[in-house]
């Protein structure tokens, strides 16, 4: 059956691009003090002159941390810090979207993790209480541990970056549901030894949420789904589209040029839109819906130009009324099917049955031999199988307990017996028994399958591979007429 081919994506799935340390950094505080800080222990931390954060442990029996009084969600944070530690027991480490836990000095989340054996970790601080990934030695061959050294936190979605002195230490994507994606940056003086901890070029860049180019992607794929919906409600209700249980597809050829429009003005949107957009992943969702969108318009009008016009009423119908009458659709929407086969059946006010208005269609297309007929086999069969659907549809119904459809399906079978008699009386004749193409339908066939080798290119190949094979042959067939005398 031909309908109008129609193109959606959901952008479920895309590379993640991390981005290096550049414009668009601020400081983390002021500076000067830390009125931009929560401080939990009066004279642990303070701001020396030239902006270093220092922070000084005389042995401490808890964890404290300085916390900012900003939470922050997908960010660049980048730092420099310096441990001065006589023992070689000290830990600190970053805190990142982390919570506080009440009734306690001990926050909840991400850190990244410096000292003892940890430099370079990602550990999850009083959360699940391990490190989620340790840094390989290879990792810290930058590593000064007495001087010096910048960490870079990178917290883009579920994925964390971790680089110490230039050298990626963790790479971390986050699988568990649940986890916090926000929360304050803290500075931590861990219990243990006394030491000193030094912290200066605080800055960070905050970047957007990842998820906003999937919903802006969603927002340029409703401009074809909103298409589909007006002119395949069937389809696009499958899709998950709501409110359009009850529609059905009007196959009339105003609505089918209505459609073949609409998909044009789509695809001008669309492009519009591509010109104006500067985020490189909704750029190539758009390069995707318009080359998609392109091909099925097409398609469209290679048929309408080349086939003639054919359709397997039947299998429609029990298609369209098999997307509502299934156990993982909703029961209060099964219950559209009755409605839904009425239309079809032309039982609705302003709806004309669905198998006369094909029988129009096909005869607007059969008195023109120059059109492609559909094949005699896929006539033949269709016939053969157009009962088994329409006594399909029955059990449907019964099967989830519709009440009254006897009639609708009654005065559907009818019309579909008439409409199947007539493709046997005046359209199987006719059906042709070659399955050549016209070039033009054999090129965007093979498009369809992925294959973009121009057609006469392929043949060519073809040929070349048959010569070549059929000599590689016969030299083979001398070699054994030889061994066999």
């Amino acid at each position: 059956m031909r309908l109008c081919r129609l193109a959606f994506f959901l952008a479920v799935s895309a590379a993640f691009s991390f981005a290096q340390p550049s414009a668009g950094f601020r400081p983390l505080f002021n500076g000067r003090n830390l009125d931009d800080f929560i401080v939990d222990t009066p004279g642990l931390w303070k701001v020396e002159p030239g902006g270093e954060i220092v922070g000084r442990s005389l042995g401490l029996s808890y964890n404290d941390f300085l916390r900012t009084r900003k939470s922050y969600s997908h960010f660049i944070l980048k730092l420099k810090f310096k441990m001065t530690d006589s023992t070689g027991k000290a830990n600190s480490g970053i805190q990142f979207r982390s919570k506080p836990m009440e009734g306690s000095h001990e926050v909840i989340g991400y850190q990244a993790d410096l000292g003892q054996n940890y430099w370079g970790c990602l550990y999850d601080e009083s959360r699940r209480k391990k490190v989620l990934v340790q840094a390989t030695p290879e990792s810290l061959a930058g590593l000064d541990k007495a001087a010096w050294n910048e960490y870079i936190v990178q917290a883009d979605g579920p994925r964390i970056q971790l680089t110490l002195n230039g050298r990626v230490t963790v790479d971390h994507t986050e699988s568990e549901p649940g986890i916090e994606q926000s929360g304050f940056v803290a500075l931590q003086l861990h219990c243990g030894p006394a030491f000193e901890m030094r912290f200066k070029d605080l800055q960070i860049r905050e970047l957007p949420d990842p998820r906003a180019w999937v919903e802006k992607s969603n927002r340029n794929a409703k401009v074809l789904l909103d298409v589909m919906a007006r002119f395949s409600p069937e389809g696009a209700g499958f899709t998950g589209i709501d409110g359009l249980d009850e529609q059905i597809s009007e196959i009339s050829k105003a609505q089918r040029d209505k459609a073949l429009a609409a998909s044009r003005a789509a695809i001008v949107e669309l492009e519009r839109r591509r010109k104006a957009e500067r985020d490189p992943r909704v750029v190539q969702d758009l390069d995707i819906m318009i080359a998609d969108a392109r091909r099925n318009l097409r398609d469209s009008e290679l048929d309408d130009k080349l086939r003639m016009n054919y359709y397997f009423v039947s299998r429609y119908v029990f298609g369209g009324l098999r997307a509502l009458l299934d156990d993982q659709v909703a029961p209060e929407r099964r219950r559209a099917a009755l409605v839904r086969l009425k239309r079809y059946a032309g039982m609705e006010t302003g709806c004309r049955p669905l198998a006369t208005v094909a029988e129009e269609r096909v005869r607007e297309s059969r008195g023109k031999p120059a059109l492609l007929a559909p094949f005699k086999t896929e006539v033949e069969q269709n016939l053969a199988q157009s009962k088994f659907f329409l006594d399909g549809l029955g059990q449907l119904f019964d099967n989830y307990k519709t009440e009254c459809y006897e009639d609708a399906l009654s005065s559907l079978r009818g019309q579909v017996e008439r409409y199947d008699g007539f493709i046997k009386t005046e359209v199987l004749p006719r059906a042709t028994s070659d399955f050549r193409l016209p070039p033009a339908l054999y090129a965007a066939a093979l498009e369809g399958y992925g294959v973009d080798i121009p057609p006469a290119e392929l043949v060519a190949m073809a040929r070349a591979s048959f010569i070549e094979i059929q000599g590689e042959m016969q030299k083979v067939a001398a070699q054994l007429a030889r061994q066999r005398g």
